[in-house]
This record gives structure tokens, sequence and C-alpha cells, in this order.
């Protein structure tokens, strides 16, 4: 909309209307128009260019304009009134201004916040019921707020009461117009203790704001004393509504703030410009700790960073900033020589609306995993040497009969039987020739049973011994199965050889021993004959010793023929 046609609507705004103050706003709360002058013929209305109307608001009513705005937006029907302390241009000083907010959209599509504002006195309580018109209808006006309001004259007595104040007071208005405050309202009551403050210090009365919360209505009010010329203005607004999730918020605040001071890990907020935002009891004690510093909200982040990596910390949380979710380890030495590593974790934070408000910094103490990571490294490498340098192939398979593990020679032999290597993950029994996969498989199930199972096999020229057993975790749960490849060629052979070899000394064992029996059984004969010949002393004496000699011998051929025999029948 351009400047004449800005000057037309407020023009014809004001034709309507009685109020002081004319301001022409956009939906968003940017200020376009604001005109003074019929409050002071000295002042020019003011054009803006969008600057935002809230800079002009006390800050202590921030949320009371905000909360109008939105009304007026979202019921374009019904006029929003509300009562701000503003300070317009060429003002030293802030006024009270009475404001009704209407939405309104021109021909150029263009949608508007109309605004008006009154800041005359009210009237006495003498002059209340006088004939005597005022510019404007205060009570009317004040009837239609959103807050409840009521005014006090120089002796307190009420003059105005609306109807939500009568609420809040407890007593209807014809009660209380003309009686005094002190003599109406409750000791206990909030409102009777902070008006107290311009009862006993008359000369020193500036607007005051509490907030009370009444447990005989279970709602919360904030409360605002203005004072005027004619008295005082008192302004209440329900804020249970505030209230209930400034409560809801603060426990989860408590409980958000406990759950990070009960984490091992160090935990800060950095806001976009690295200050801090925010951190918990882990992160304050490392500081201390390692840095010798004490956070502090409000102050650069850089001043926490170790020296010499200012800018590793600035390209992460940079990264961070632009949506990236980084994890980096790094070991850092101390002043002191110690060293530890540490885990350190950059990712953005976003508000509920989806806008990015910085960046969690998180570390980690991660130096005991480390630790123990290394050792088990090293564990692993001093195993696997062992294994590596075994000279029989050994393997470890899951339950579901997964490759977990081969050594060297285990992976030799695959490769030299199936001309590839298994991987950590392939299926076994791809490694098992065709026609064995059915005995494999059932020695495994039996393996998987709980059995210990060693078997010769025999590959053409070649002899294994295989080895499957079961394998055991430290809480003596079955893990999978561990499988040793023994070649025993060599030993297979000796003992082949052996065997053939005493079977060839069996067979003549057996053949010397038919050969020798006879001679010595005709021997034997023989000196039976001779034995019935009449002979001398002396030959008889040969004879016995002949006999003797031939029986020894028939007895050495009858062991050596039964053990013989006995070992043919093995």
């Amino acid at each position: 909309m351009i400047p004449d046609e800005l000057t037309l609507l407020a023009n014809s705004v004001a034709k309507t209307s009685s109020a002081q103050f004319l301001v022409i706003l956009d939906p968003q709360g940017g200020l376009f128009y604001l005109d003074t002058s019929y409050s002071d013929p000295n002042c020019n209305p003011v054009r803006g260019g969008n600057e935002p109307f809230a800079e002009l608001v006390q800050k202590e009513d921030d949320f009371l304009f905000g909360s109008a705005l939105k009304r007026a937006v979202s019921d374009p029907t019904e006029p929003v009134r509300v009562a701000l302390r503003i300070l317009p241009p060429d003002h030293h000083t802030s006024l009270l201004i009475f404001w009704e907010f209407s939405f309104r959209e021109s021909t150029e599509n263009h949608s508007w916040i109309i605004g008006k504002g009154h800041v005359e006195g009210f009237p006495s309580l003498e002059s209340r019921n006088s004939e005597k018109s005022s510019p404007v209808d205060w009570k009317n006006l004040l009837q239609h707020f959103t807050e409840g309001w009521f005014t006090l004259d120089h002796n307190w007595r009420f003059t105005h009461i609306n109807q939500l104040a009568t609420h809040y007071l407890g007593k209807p208005e014809d009660e209380l117009v003309g009686k005094r405050f002190w003599e109406e309202i409750p000791e206990q009551m909030g409102m009777y203790q902070q008006l107290q403050s311009f009862h006993l210090s008359p000369g020193e009365r500036n607007t005051i704001r509490f907030e009370e919360y009444r447990g005989d209505l279970k709602a919360c009010f904030d409360t605002t004393i203005h004072p005027l010329p004619e008295g005082l203005l008192v302004l209440i607004r329900d804020c249970t509504s505030e209230y209930t999730t400034l409560q809801a918020l603060k426990n989860s605040e408590a409980k958000l703030k406990a759950i990070l001071n009960s984490s091992s890990d160090s935990h800060v907020l950095i806001g976009k410009d690295f200050e801090i935002l925010g951190f918990n009891n882990r992160a304050a004690e490392g500081a201390k700790s390692f840095l010798g510093k004490e956070l502090q909200i409000g102050k650069s982040m850089m001043e926490y960073i170790a020296p010499g990596l200012e800018q590793v910390f600035l390209d992460n949380t940079s990264k961070a900033l632009s949506g990236e979710y980084l994890r980096k380890e790094r070991k850092l030495v101390f002043e002191d020589g110690q060293t530890a590593w540490f885990m350190f974790t950059f990712y953005p934070v976003y508000d509920d609306a989806g806008n990015l408000i910085g960046v969690s910094y998180a570390t980690t103490n991660i130096d005991k995993l480390k630790r123990a990571q290394e050792k088990l490294v090293a564990s692993e490498r001093s195993l696997n040497a062992i294994y590596n340098s075994a000279t029989e192939a050994i393997s470890f398979v899951s339950m579901d009969l997964k490759i977990l593990f081969n050594n060297r020679v285990a992976k030799e032999y695959y490769k030299q039987h199936f001309n590839k290597s298994p991987k950590p993950g392939d299926s076994w029994i791809d490694f098992v020739d065709p026609e064995n996969r059915q005995a494999f498989t059932s020695r495994a199930n039996r393996v998987l049973s709980g059995e210990n199972l060693e078997i010769e096999e025999n590959h053409g020229s070649q002899w294994f011994l295989a080895s499957y057993f079961p394998v055991y975790n430290d809480h003596q749960e079955m893990v999978g199965i561990a499988h040793t490849v023994k070649d025993i060629t060599l030993q297979k052979q000796h003992e082949l050889q052996a065997i053939a070899q005493n079977e060839k000394l069996k067979k003549i064992a057996w053949k010397q021993s038919h050969k020798f029996r006879s001679p010595v059984a005709r021997i034997l004969g023989l000196v039976g004959l001779m034995e019935n010949e009449s002979l001398g002393p002396k030959s008889e004496e040969y004879l016995h010793y002949l006999r003797k000699s031939a029986e020894q011998l028939d007895e050495t051929i009858s062991d050596i023929m039964e053990d013989t025999f006995e070992s043919r029948q093995k």
C-alpha cells in the first residue's frame, strides 16, 4: 500500500473514532503508520518502514501485545481490547494507552491491523453519574476488555469495576463502588499486600506488577497497578494457562536437568555465536578438573577448548550448525603428561518450530573402553599369531554354521580344494564336497548336541584327521563349533607300513614254524625207536640229551605257531 492510501485509510478511521492514537500494523506487528497528532497537534504522523511496533511497547507488556495481535487476526469480526504501556515518538515517558485492535483487508489484498488508543483519565466517583458527557465512554470501552480492571480514587474508594474484576474480588460491582478497598478486601489477598506499598509511600507510586495464585479460584492472575492523576488503575489478567504451562515447563526442565546431571557424559548447549547457553554438572566438573576453569553461561565456548584443538572445534561446530551430526574420537594429552581418550559429539538442536537454536556438544570419557579395546586387539593379534603359526587348519563357525574365523592353513586348504578363500559370514557347507555334505551335516548336528568327534578322512594319497568339538562362552553357553584338520599322511604311511611289515613277519613265522615242525617230529620219532634198543650207558646219556633238546625245540615252535595264529585272528 502506497503512503497516500495509508493516509486515506487512517483518515477514514479517524472520522469515526475519538481515539487519541492511531496505528496501522501488518499481521506480524510491523508498524506502517503511527499518528499521535490527535493527542498532540504538534506531532506529525509517522509512516514506518515495517519496524516492529513491539519496540514501542514496554517489555513487561510484550506478551499482552502479542496475544492481542493473534486474537485480532484469528477473529476479524471481534475487536480486541488491551491496555499497553507505550513510549510514542516525541514522548519522554511511557503512557498507559487503552488499545482496540481490529483486523481489516484492503482492496489490494493487503491485510492490516488497525489500532486505536485512548489515554484520557477516568471520571471521578462524584461525576460518575453526572450528565456531563466525556469525550470517551470509558466504562463502555473498558467493559469489553479481556482483562479485569477496577479503579480507586485518592481515598481508596472503588470508582469503576468491570465484570471480570468482580470474579477476582469475589463481590458484585454494586457492593464495592464507593467502598474503601481496605474494608472490603481480605488482608491475605496478594493484592492487599501490594497496594500497601502505595498506601504507606504515596509519594513513591510507580507501576508495579505481580503474579498471584488463588487457591480458592484455582487460578493464577497477573496484576498490574498503574498510578493515575485520579487515583489507581488495577488491571487483572487470568494467566492460569501460562502458569500451568510454565509449571509444566519448569517440571520438564527439572526432570531434563536431573537426567542430564545424572549422565556420565558432559553436555554443553552452544549458541550460533559459540556462546554457552547451558551445561550439566559433568561438564562443569570436567572444565574444572581438566582445564582449571569455571563454566559460565554467556561466555564463549572457545575459552574452554584445549590448546591446539580450536580449529577442529570450530570446523565441527560449523558443520553441526549446518545440520550435520558428527562423532569424533580423540586422544588428549594434558599438562601433567597424562593421556585420555574422549568421544566428542556435535549435533544440531532445534526448537519446537524447527528453528536451529544451537549445537549440543557432548564429551564422553572412553579411556577405559579404548584401553580395553587396545588390550583386546593385542590379545586377538597374539591369538591370531598362535593360530596362524599352527600346522593344522583351524576354523570357528557359528551355531547356524556361518564361518567366523579361519587361520592361515585353513584358508590355504580351502583355496587349494575349492579354488576360493572363505570369508566371515560365508556358509560353512559351501566348502564341503557335495558327496560329503549329508555326512558333514550329520556330524555338525552331533557336535551341536554336545559330542566331540575325531574322524580320519582319505583324499587320494593324503590322509587327514578332522576334529569337531563344541565351543562355549564364559557362561557355559554353546556359541559355535571349532573344527581342526590335521594332515596325518606321513603318520598314516608309517602306520600302514608297520602293518604291512608285521603281516610279512607273521607270514614268515607261520611258514618257518611249519618247516621246522616236521624235522623235529621225525627226530623225536627216531629217539623213541632208539630208546627201545639195548644201548650202552654212554649212548643212553646222549640219547637223553637229544630227546630233551628236541622237545625244547618242539615247544618253542609250538609257541611261535600259537602267537602267529593269535595275531592272524586279530
